[in-house]
């Protein structure tokens, strides 16, 4: 993501969520339960289950309307973060392993990785800008 912006002078996409759990994903397991992240599948300790499909289909609402609804306006952390908009909160998954709440933040040192990977990028896509500049000044001395 990051490298499209350098290199075409774009915005960077911000959003209020971190995954597809809040973009209305949902992940169906083999013995019939409901999911809305990947990271929830299979566990027992509340998580991402939204319900079942089999025998018969049944939601359960408010968990489902609880992890649709989480996004940076509603964890107290990412209210005055300046990484809330390319971070998004982190996983909610992990979030409630650590902290017992999917409105907590959980961001995997985002702001160091940020920092220290930026400047790396940075010089990457100059050294292949040098690159190709010298490549097109060679290429024109030939002609």
């Amino acid at each position: 993501m990051l490298r499209n912006v350098i290199l075409h002078d774009q915005l960077a996409p911000f959003s209020s969520w971190h995954c597809g759990v809040e973009a209305d994903q949902l992940i169906l397991d083999p013995p019939g339960d409901i999911y809305t992240c990947w990271e929830s599948c299979g566990r027992t300790n509340g998580g991402g289950k939204v319900g079942r499909f089999l025998p018969t289909l049944v939601w359960d609402n408010e968990v489902l309307n609880s992890w649709r609804n989480r996004t940076i306006s509603q964890i107290e952390e990412c209210r005055s973060c300046k990484y809330a908009l390319l971070c998004g909160g982190g996983c909610a998954q992990q979030a409630l392993e650590q902290t017992g709440s999917i409105y907590s933040s959980c961001c995997d040192y985002f702001e160091e990785i940020f920092l220290q990977e930026l400047p790396i990028l940075y010089r990457e896509i100059e050294a292949e800008k040098q690159k190709q500049e010298l490549s097109i000044a060679g290429g024109n001395n030939a002609l």
